[in-house]
């Protein structure tokens, strides 16, 4: 405590130090040229909202994990969220979300925050081969980097736009002092609150993110209240955050703002960043937890009448639940519950689909689609099962053959000419329309009131239809609503990709 105490009197000493309560949620200037920065990036915020010494600011970040809560998860954390001013205004509240990291073996972070300098459509990541900080050389990610750009669209590399910016470095001394050395970091900046850019975002993150990699949102909350006009908002942007729902967040986020009637500038700065990361955590099937909340007049009683909050969460997801997909040997057990389960049913009998690969224990979204001679002769699946996988794809591949209303039951002359298709599915995540959906990656799943309709992603290969003719049918088809129901405000869309084998 006593290395706490010497570097927060340095901040103490320094003028202006009310600045380090948060940077202005929007100082932000139009069109920042790129620059050359060499391929280490300096520090920008090193001897301001964190001490420049080494030793010092190992042994204040140490201090913040250890006076920490370490919660008890039965999953692992996957995501968390952090405040990015001064230490020692928001120090202890970002112990809390890196305390559950400590020990976790993760060797890649990528951490979201949004600019407070410039403005830019998209998602920019940084360049740099490495940055710099007081604790050594911090290696960035640039091959991550680049499979994320391709695989979300929305993500471009601008070292430029993180020169000066404070949110995400100050988050790596507590990456550094919670996984080590070692650790590579992705950053990314949004530069305004495109929604559909932080749906893209998540998505990708969703499909990209595995074992080995954590994501860090960066946001403080709101912004300039007073203490205790700040404790009711930042409790209703806690309740925003644990809907596990980006739409929902953004929602409550609105109405909470118009009910503020300008008590606050903003209820979260970077928070396109959390729907960005709750897009993530929604298609990757996390749950959330909150951790802890602080706002600045609580180390300093001075700021009381003008305060920023800081909130500390977690997300945790079952070991399996981000990888890749099912493996050579879990896809062929998959066929083979499938087709015995079949099988046993005309032998009066019941297959036991036990699972041998442990991914086929895990409780995954899967369709069975049956085919004869090349036609469909039956498609059911699940978007949210309460069972195993296994289970689930015994119960489907049932359902397709005998519970299709669309065809009569399977007779059991017909088992010879049959064909097994398995769809397994990535959770549903709430898209803003047609031009966030991608023919033949996402699958889509259509809503208007009482009626929807689903569509695999492999039928727009299998059909050759545009996006427009696509959408016609799934409204038509699937939902029994006009053809053109998808131009209507009132539909809601939701995306999901698929790993197809047959």
């Amino acid at each position: 405590m006593a290395a706490l105490a010497s570097w927060v009197a340095f901040f103490v000493d320094r003028q202006n130090v009310a600045a380090l309560n948060s940077a202005p949620p929007l100082q932000l200037k139009q069109g920042a040229a790129p620059a050359n920065y060499g391929d280490i990036r300096p520090p920008a915020a090193s001897g301001s909202f964190y001490p420049a010494d080494a030793a010092t600011l190992r042994s204040a970040v140490e201090d913040f994990l250890s006076q920490a809560d370490q919660p008890k998860f039965g999953d692992p954390v996957r995501l968390v969220v952090a405040p990015h001013a001064g230490y020692e205004y928001s120090g202890a509240t970002a112990g809390f979300a890196f305390k559950p990291l400590v020990g976790s073996g993760y060797t890649r972070a990528v951490i979201v925050g949004r600019s407070h300098h410039d403005i830019f459509a998209g998602v920019k990541a940084d360049g740099h081969a490495a940055w710099e900080t007081p604790l050594g050389q911090v290696a960035v990610d640039r091959d991550f980097i680049d499979r994320l750009a391709k695989e979300s669209g929305v993500v471009t590399t601008d070292s430029s736009t993180h020169a000066e910016e404070h949110s995400l470095e100050v988050e790596v001394p507590f990456l550094v002092a919670a996984l080590g050395s070692d650790v590579r970091i992705v950053p990314l900046l949004f530069g305004d609150d495109d929604h559909v850019a932080a749906a893209k975002l998540g998505a990708a993150l969703a499909k990209l993110v595995d074992q080995q990699t954590v994501v860090v949102v960066s946001s403080d909350l709101s912004h300039y209240p007073s203490a205790a006009d700040a404790d009711l908002l930042d409790h209703e942007t806690i309740k925003a955050v644990l809907t596990d729902d980006p739409e929902e967040f953004r929602r409550m986020q609105e109405a909470t703002l118009q009910a503020a009637a300008g008590k606050a500038d903003t209820l979260a700065c970077a928070g396109i960043a959390i729907e960005s990361g709750l897009a993530f955590a929604q298609a990757a099937g996390l749950m959330p937890h909150f951790l802890n909340y602080t706002n600045s007049s609580s180390t300093h009683p001075e700021t009381s009448q003008r305060v920023v909050g800081y909130g500390s969460f977690a997300f945790t997801g079952p070991p399996g639940a981000l990888e890749e997909g099912l493996d050579k040997a879990a896809q062929s057990e998959a066929m083979n519950i499938a087709g015995q389960t079949l099988a046993a049913y005309f032998n009066g009998k019941d297959y036991d689909s036990s699972p041998k690969s442990p991914v086929l224990a895990e409780k995954r979204g899967v369709f069975v689609t049956l085919n004869k001679n090349g036609e469909l002769r039956g498609c059911v699946g699940v978007f949210a099962p309460a069972k195993s996988l296994a289970e689930s794809i015994r119960e489907m591949a049932l359902a397709a053959a005998f519970h299709d209303e669309r065809f009569p039951p399977l007779n059991v002359d017909e088992l010879p000419n049959i064909s097994i298709e398995i769809s397994v599915l990535s959770p549903l995540v709430r898209v803003s329309g047609p031009t966030a959906i991608e023919l033949g990656r996402d699958g889509v799943y259509l809503v208007q009131g009482e009626q929807a309709g689903v569509f695999l992603p492999q039928v727009a290969t299998q059909t050759g239809w545009t996006k427009e003719e696509f959408l016609g049918a799934l409204c038509s088809q699937k939902a029994g609503l006009p053809a053109d129901c998808w131009r209507d405000s009132k539909t809601e869309f939701y995306t999901f990709t698929a790993q197809v084998f047959d």
